[in-house]
């Protein structure tokens, strides 16, 4: 069994969704890992700056910066906002990472670090 460490937003933020499907996700920090290793960062407390608001044609997401402190695999950390029908959370990565809207942001949303554990096919809870 394999985990993910995610910040959770505490509480959720209040964004207005530009598309019908998702809610703000919590930003994945590191995948696939072992759980027994990663123990130490659960209930770890910090804030997340805001950076921007980000889209394109199929989803939307906020950038954020982490404290140096917090370890993260995500070159580009982000919040999901909203998505398309038929568009998975994973696609903001894909969009980070080309052509897309950018709107700046200031402030920051408080974090804390939580652990779940995935199926051998790396979803949360063996979840889709």
């Amino acid at each position: 069994m394999t985990a993910i460490l995610w910040a959770v937003l505490q509480p959720p933020i209040a964004i207005k969704p530009r598309y019908p499907n998702g809610k703000p996700h919590p930003i994945t920090l590191q995948y696939d890992i072992d759980p027994a290793q990663w123990q130490q960062w659960v209930g770890v407390k910090c804030e997340a700056q805001l950076f921007a608001k980000v889209w394109n044609d199929r989803i939307q997401a906020i950038e954020v910066t982490l404290p140096a402190h917090i370890p993260s695999q995500n070159p580009q950390p982000h919040i999901t906002v909203s998505l398309q029908a038929g568009v998975r959370p994973v696609e903001s990565n894909e969009m980070l990472a080309t052509s897309h809207r950018v709107n700046l942001l200031s402030g920051t949303v408080p974090v804390r670090l939580e652990m779940r554990l995935t199926s051998a096919l790396g979803r949360p809870d063996g979840g889709v």
